[in-house]
């Protein structure tokens, strides 16, 4: 060692696994499933389902010194996690951007209030539509990735579809309970289950107890 500095010497047969980065939605099934959430191109994604996976992933951002904001029109399921100091719940369509560094946008409003959908550079924005149709799956496909929640039987051939995935890989999401969710790339579907700390959770079932959360889609 020299000057603070340590030299590693491999065989050329070595390998070395790179470690796990990102923001840790829950367990999958090949283990934890981080998501790579801030990149300098911008991350979209959108989540079909209940508010659930978004407010997990705001309470692990914002512990790790992430700004987070909520654009919101039902602000009481969000106020529990206000107790994180980089938390904010927005209520204009005016949202500022905090000086460098990675940001989480949550959009919670109906769809009829939202505007252009502008990503920013080293920006996550989760576009949450807890109430959502067929012709949604059209938007859903653009985004980087999609987190939906338990999809109605005869929705489950046009999810496949859309995001050129074998049916019979997309059939559990019919029956996935309340703390499972699909997580879909085009051509890839993973299956994950939120993971909460106790903590985390107490701060969840504050936030559940705060309000409705409508989830199913409209037929």
């Amino acid at each position: 060692m020299r000057r603070g500095v340590v030299g590693l010497h491999f065989d050329e047969r070595s390998t070395v696994t790179a470690p796990v980065s990102g923001v840790q939605l829950g367990v999958g099934q090949s283990g934890p499933m981080s998501l790579r959430l801030f990149r300098v191109s911008g991350t979209r994604v959108a989540l079909a389902a209940t508010v659930l996976p978004a407010q997990l992933i705001a309470i692990r951002a914002a512990a790790a010194g992430t700004p987070v904001q909520v654009l919101t029109a039902r602000p009481l399921i969000w106020q529990p996690l206000l107790r994180h100091d980089s938390v904010h719940v927005v209520a204009s369509r005016e949202v500022s951007q905090p000086p460098g560094g990675p940001t989480l946008l949550i959009d919670d409003r109906p769809a009829e209030a939202r505007g252009p959908a502008e990503v920013r550079p080293w920006q996550c924005r989760i576009d949450v539509r807890t109430r959502w149709t067929a012709a949604d799956l059209s938007v859903f496909v653009h985004a980087d990735l999609t987190v939906f929640g338990a999809v109605p039987a005869d929705v489950i051939g046009l999810v496949a579809r859309s995001f050129g995935i074998p049916m019979r890989s997309t059939q559990p999401l019919a029956r996935l309970d309340a703390s499972s969710f699909g997580v879909l790339r085009r051509g890839r579907i993973e299956y994950v289950s939120l993971n909460p700390t106790s903590a985390e959770g107490h701060v969840l079932e504050s936030a559940r107890g705060a309000g409705p959360v409508p989830a199913a889609p409209r037929r």
